[in-house]
């Protein structure tokens, strides 16, 4: 035998650990280790579902030495997007605004605004590296434009949320633009629409460190728990939200268990936790339409795989005056 399969995490999710005892490519081992065909495995490792002593390979023919470490998740997830995504770059900030011709302009530019579809990642997942905003509207400039880009993230925006965010095209950009959000030159504001009202004001909470979800918040501060604070500015009846969550795939279908009557909250985000909006909200007693992992009795449907999607919408990025130097 060429290799053995070791003990380690991801079993349940279809992610294999194994130790290399002869030399072979990595799409073979691949295809031998979870008995798929060499199509299948060079798709697995092209999508970045592999890893050879913890760094990710995308290169198929990757020779693999005795006593390497292989991992690689079986069962990545997908996610759909069609093409269209450069006219998403919905903006720059009000003083750098964008030009008509994307193909002189865009090298000049520091930043832009893209208007981010909901079931689609930001960035890389662990078990895929392609099929995310960044890496496919790279994609999509470099072929359509001639352009080749590196977007840079700043903030995040979750799978199932949509709406705009703002993408570095430099690191000295991305620094000063982190560090703006952190002593909140930059202001974010959110739609979210929900079962049962909440009163416009400030609110404060406590999130416990964790990786996963969901995110369990506290009133009451402890030991490393993060705060969490955000501003109600508004909550009024609203019956429009479909139009406002669409999909990066097929166009989602809301279907409503019980009363038809919710409200849209608009939210500025003080700080800027994973989960922050839906943890707070749903902590309040009113999680956010479609947001199961919440307590929502709401969900979106498509009909591709990731199909996921709440009624959570980030529709602006705006620099305090302050800031504007």
């Amino acid at each position: 035998m060429d290799f053995e399969l070791i003990p380690g995490r991801g079993a349940d999710y279809g992610v294999a650990h194994i130790r290399i005892i002869n030399a072979q490519t990595l799409a073979l081992l691949v295809a031998r280790a979870g008995e798929v065909s060499m199509e299948r495995a060079v798709e697995l490792v092209e999508l970045g579902a592999a890893y050879v002593n913890e760094v990710r390979m995308l290169t198929v023919a990757t020779e693999l030495q005795s006593g390497d470490h292989v991992r690689v998740h079986f069962s990545p997830r997908r996610f759909e997007c069609k093409r269209g995504l450069i006219e998403r770059i919905v903006s720059t900030f009000p003083e750098m605004n964008l030009a008509k011709s994307m193909k002189d302009q865009l090298p000049l530019l520091s930043y832009v605004i893209v208007n981010k579809p909901a079931g689609l990642p930001t960035h890389a997942q662990v078990d895929n590296a392609k099929e995310n905003l960044i890496s496919l509207l790279e994609t999509e400039v470099e072929q359509e434009r001639g352009i080749k880009l590196k977007l840079l993230i700043t903030h995040r925006l979750d799978i199932e949320t949509s709406g705009v965010l703002i993408l570095a095209l430099n690191h000295e950009a991305q620094r000063k633009i982190n560090q703006d959000l952190q002593s909140k030159l930059i202001t974010r504001r959110y739609h979210a629409w929900v079962e049962t009202p909440i009163a416009p004001g400030n609110y404060r909470h406590f999130m416990q460190p964790s990786r996963s979800a969901p995110k369990i918040v506290s009133t009451a501060p402890q030991t490393n728990w993060a705060e969490c604070s955000l501003s109600i500015l508004s909550c009024e009846r609203s019956e429009e939200v479909l139009g406002a969550c669409e999909l990066a795939g097929p166009s989602p279908v809301l279907e409503l268990i019980g009363s038809r009557s919710f409200w849209r909250l608009t939210i500025e985000l003080q700080t800027g936790r994973s989960q922050q909006i839906r943890a707070q909200l749903a902590h309040l007693g009113s999680p956010i339409l479609g947001d199961q992992a919440y307590g929502s009795t709401n969900s979106f449907t498509g009909s591709f795989a990731s199909g996921a999607a709440i009624a959570l919408r980030a529709f602006q990025v705006s620099r305090n005056r302050l800031g504007e130097n």
